[in-house]
């Protein structure tokens, strides 16, 4: 499922007694939720040359952001920007169509994939199959940075430079 939703495939999966699960044109760019201590027990050279590692970006801290025992609660300011979010994520919700890259970040992109690529923050030969696949994750990312706060289909420089600059300081741990 991770790989074919990765590659944003059409992904099909006969069950056994509920019919056909199929998700059309399905794209994963984003999947959360594990502990250093599970990373730590699983990778190994093996899991790190699979397909799905090579298009992840394993981030984690050491110790957690908040030591308290229940969320603090909302304010008023806090609360009308959720309403905010959720208005966003709604007209992205109906957005159809292809995205394209501004003529600037295409240009931007291509000469960064042939020159500055090779400059990887990070050189342990554990990552090669990951640096494989960065210049699509870095098209994705500036997708997302992108849509964070636009409903535009056209993506600009700013957000590719953006993009590269954040997982180049995610790729140093």
């Amino acid at each position: 499922f991770l790989l074919v939703t990765y590659d944003c495939g059409d992904y099909r999966y006969e069950t056994i007694s509920r019919g056909t699960d199929f998700i059309k044109n399905c794209c994963l760019a984003l999947l959360g939720g594990t502990t250093p201590k599970f990373l730590r027990r699983v990778f190994s050279d093996e899991l790190l040359n699979e397909g799905f590692a090579s298009r992840c970006i394993f981030v984690f801290e050491l110790c957690n952001r908040f030591d308290r025992l229940k969320p603090p609660e909302f304010s008023q300011d806090q609360l009308k920007e959720y309403q905010v979010i959720l208005d966003h994520i709604k007209k992205l919700s109906m957005l159809f169509g292809e995205v394209k890259f501004t003529k600037e970040a295409d240009d931007y992109l291509e000469t960064w994939n042939k020159t500055d690529k090779y400059k990887r923050p990070n050189t342990s030969p554990k990552l090669n199959y990951y640096y494989a696949r960065k210049p699509v994750t870095v098209q994705k990312l500036a997708a997302a940075i992108h849509f964070s706060d636009s409903v535009e289909m056209e993506i600009n420089i700013d957000e590719c430079v953006q993009a590269i600059a954040l997982l180049d300081g995610t790729e140093k741990r």
